[in-house]
């Protein structure tokens, strides 16, 4: 490697690693803060650096290169000595990830162009299995000597990417990568972006980060598990910007004697009211107040990931009825519609300085029984959240409701306080105990 890898430390515990490795003349930095912007809390971005060598292609020159080739297409005549000595070192790589810890499922491998190629060659002729493959205007490189060289398992997802006029890596050899992989391998998705050259996009990158989640690499919530018989579990979400782990600390002295915590993270979006700038969020919006502008595409995308989580737990043997969401700001917000929305009675709702998103479809989207405890509570100072908005939430859920309490915190602005901390440990053990 010419220089050190630039590496984008996770914000939250290291749970998985995102090794991306950029194209031929670029380095590192080149693609750091693209994906920045869609990094999971917990996931750590390494984008290496490749050495200056002489790359024939462009006339003997010196530039930053994986591997030498005489051509960018799929005559397969890469050099395999500097391929293969530019796989080892992404082995090492992975090597190092999992001597810090982190499983190799839980390890994705990615690139663009060149680095897209040696992305896909690295990962298959690797002997463990791997969380899965991100290639962008990518080909498989030495094609011709697969699948004899696979070593990983033909299970590992492949993620491949291409824009239809790319003219440096043309179209038909990203299709004809995808023939060549779907012949030995089970996961294989190609997905082609029209009016797109030989770049990255907005688009592209959404994708990504939504794969990286369909890949479980979104971050694994911060749990707290019961000291003894598992009996009843406290999903809490987080607010905008902040983590599972923000609050993890303390939900986790509200738990109870058999009781589960799970802290999970939102995923890392653009966000409207932020200036459409990326962060943790569990769903895009353009104003903090009633106007019902929640954006429904990705607040039901969140909703169905919550819904997954109860599902998760239901099947451990936890009854609904013993399962409680909870949440403050965005995620309270989100705690309301995903409980609202399941089918299943739940043990209740707890929701700190929240309000009810997409009011306007209830009581419509209601799928959960009208006798479902809800614990609504807010700072009448509260500059971010206004104490209005909650109350008129709760004008709102009293309309369809049976069981909604709301309860008012004078001088507390927009966070929690000890008294409100021990209010909710008192309503969850009336709910579960």
């Amino acid at each position: 490697m010419s220089d050190s890898p630039v590496i984008i430390e996770p914000i939250a515990k290291h749970t998985s690693t995102f090794i991306f490795l950029h194209g031929l003349g670029d380095s590192g930095h080149g693609w750091s803060s693209a994906l920045e912007r869609i990094q999971p809390p917990s996931m750590k971005i390494v984008c290496p650096n490749a050495p200056s060598q002489p790359v024939t292609i462009n006339n003997g020159f010196l530039m930053p290169s994986w591997f030498d080739l005489k051509s960018l297409d799929m005559s397969g005549t890469e050099d395999e000595k500097s391929l293969k000595a530019a796989a080892k070192t992404i082995h090492i790589m992975i090597n190092k990830e999992i001597e810090n810890g982190i499983p190799t499922i839980r390890i994705v491998l990615g690139g663009f162009s060149q680095g897209g190629a040696l992305a896909l060659y690295s990962a298959l002729t690797y002997a463990k299995p791997l969380a899965g493959i991100v290639a962008l205007s990518a080909w498989l490189p030495l094609h011709q000597k697969f699948p004899a060289a696979r070593l990983n398992n033909n299970n590992i997802p492949i993620f491949q990417v291409h824009g239809d006029i790319d003219l440096t890596v043309h179209y038909k050899y990203g299709q004809q990568t995808a023939s060549i992989l779907q012949s030995f391998m089970r996961d294989v998705t190609f997905k082609t972006y029209h009016g797109l050259s030989h770049s990255g996009s907005d688009e592209e990158m959404n994708d990504i980060r939504h794969i990286l989640a369909k890949w479980n690499m979104s971050s694994a919530p911060f749990i707290a598990e019961p000291l003894n018989h598992h009996l009843s579990t406290f999903i809490f979400m987080h607010g905008l910007g902040d983590t599972g782990h923000g609050w993890f600390k303390v939900i986790e002295r509200l738990q109870l004697w058999g009781m589960k915590i799970v802290c999970p993270n939102a995923p890392k979006q653009k966000v409207t009211i932020n200036g459409g700038l990326f962060m943790p969020s569990w769903f895009d919006f353009e104003r903090l107040d009633m106007s019902g502008m929640e954006d429904e595409e990705s607040l039901k995308a969140s909703t169905k990931t919550i819904h997954a989580m109860i599902n998760k737990e239901i099947e451990k043997g936890i009854p609904s009825v013993r399962i409680v969401l909870g949440g403050f700001s965005q995620g309270g917000a989100l705690a309301l519609y995903s409980g609202l929305t399941y089918t299943k009675p739940l043990a209740g709702i707890i929701t700190l300085s929240a309000w009810l998103p997409l009011h306007q479809e209830f009581p419509a989207a209601k799928l959960n029984n009208s006798t479902l405890p809800i614990f609504q509570i807010t700072g009448d100072i509260d500059p971010v959240v206004r104490h209005r908005y909650a109350a008129q939430s709760a004008c709102i859920l009293l309309s369809f409701m049976k069981n909604v309490t709301f309860k008012t915190y004078y001088g507390l602005s927009h966070c929690a306080s000890d008294a409100e901390m021990d209010e909710v440990r008192n309503v969850i053990t009336k709910w579960v105990q």
